[in-house]
């Protein structure tokens, strides 16, 4: 179950909170999440892939450690008002 969840919160993050998807991946792996179940990976990043945007070095240091927005935020407020999931 925790896979399930986490991809689940992952989507959240992205589409609910504004997090960019690098940064909600890497919490989901953080708390447990295992790629190796390739179809919700590939799920996962299905869905995000049209969030992704090239790093802007104004929100980071020269670490890449977020310096102005909320951890994992994106200021980007477009994000979609449901998850649907279709098979």
């Amino acid at each position: 179950g925790q896979d399930r969840t986490g991809m689940i919160i992952g989507l959240e993050r992205v589409f609910i909170e504004n997090w960019r998807p690098q940064l909600a991946y890497q919490e989901m792996l953080q708390k447990g999440f295992h790629p190796a179940f390739k179809n919700l990976d590939a799920y996962f990043k299905e869905k995000t892939k049209s969030r992704l945007k090239v790093e802007d070095n104004s929100d980071s240091d020269d670490n890449g450690n977020e310096t102005g927005n909320e951890i994992g935020r994106d200021d980007d407020s477009s994000a979609p008002s449901d998850l649907s999931i279709s098979k």
